[in-house]
């Protein structure tokens, strides 16, 4: 099994554009003092399955996980403020997000996710949130709705 742990980041405070993209790492595990995953860092990792401790995360790039089909859990703590486009896009295995807040948090605190799939989950402490996406003029328009759990 092929993992990558993150040593060389433990100075930095974000992980670098492209990073890993494309490689063949199945698992992640994120030093503590990493706070930002930039766009395209994780992008078409194929055989990545798990991302561990995100707990300090604030900010995840667009496309940083895109293509990552393997994927199949990803939790993002309360300190998460952003979620760039299509960051998640092509997790074929990834069912919903698990979001350590309330539904409230989620709705008020992240910038919306934005994929180009039209239906997303987010797995909260109090619920689910369903998340649905219209297109109007080439742009996703985002609607947000509590649901009880669809699983």
């Amino acid at each position: 099994m092929l993992i990558a742990n993150i040593d060389p980041l433990k100075y930095l405070q974000a992980v670098p554009y492209s990073y890993l993209r494309y490689s063949n790492i199945k698992q992640i595990d994120i030093p503590d003092n990493i706070l930002r995953i930039n766009d395209y860092a994780f992008e078409n990792c194929k055989n990545l399955q798990y991302v561990k401790n995100l707990k300090n995360m604030i900010s995840i790039g667009e496309e940083a996980f895109c293509g990552c089909s393997s994927l199949e859990y990803i939790n993002l703590p309360t300190s998460i403020e952003n979620v760039g486009y299509y960051a998640f896009d092509g997790c074929k295995k990834l069912k919903y997000i698990d979001y350590e807040g309330t539904k409230l948090q989620w709705v008020n605190n992240v910038n919306s996710i934005n994929m180009s799939t039209s239906i997303l989950y987010i797995k909260c402490t109090d619920g689910f949130i369903r998340q649905h996406y219209v297109y109007e003029d080439e742009k996703p328009k985002q609607f947000q709705f509590f649901v009880d759990d669809p699983f």
